[in-house]
């Protein structure tokens, strides 16, 4: 019952993060400009196949293509709720792996897997894709307060020391 309560909390904590760091915070997902009032034409168009696209006219861009019904804020809700519970499990059965760590072991463990990610990941789009350094790092940071405010409620609901 202990980790089904962990998993609970830690799913709640992260999803209320990023809620709050997707939506009030300057850096990460708000410093994505849009493309313009015409919706991106002529760049994006009707016949622009789902997928992922990369283009050279004068500037290179790489464009995620969807039909509109695909950003639906429902989904998205829910997807990101789904997402967050699995790093909620990953973290709880991460920490209950090593009940001996106190708060520092634990904040500390939560941290260097969040440096796998930065560096596999986020750097990763940094590098190939062009992400900007402020949405990047904006991301990463973001990412990291998330697991550094899960950890200790999860180690408590866990019963560790």
């Amino acid at each position: 019952m202990a980790w089904v309560v962990a998993i609970g909390l830690g799913t709640v904590i992260l999803f209320m993060w990023t809620g709050f760091a997707q939506n009030v915070l300057p850096w990460g997902v708000k410093s994505v400009r849009s493309h313009g009032k015409d919706d991106g034409q002529p760049v994006i168009t009707p016949s622009l196949p789902d997928g992922m696209t990369f283009t050279t006219a004068g500037k290179a861009a790489f464009i995620a293509a969807r039909p509109a019904a695909y950003y639906d804020p429902k989904r998205y809700l829910a997807l990101e709720l789904a997402t967050q519970a699995v790093a909620a499990i990953a973290l709880t059965v991460l920490l209950g792996a090593f009940p001996a760590l106190g708060l520092v072991g634990r904040l500390g463990l939560v941290s260097a897997i969040w440096l796998v990610g930065f560096a596999s990941i986020d750097l990763q789009y940094w590098n190939w894709w062009g992400f900007t350094a402020r949405y990047t790092l904006g991301i990463a940071f973001n990412r990291w307060v998330g697991y550094a405010l899960a950890a200790p409620v999860i180690g408590w609901a866990l019963g560790l020391a």
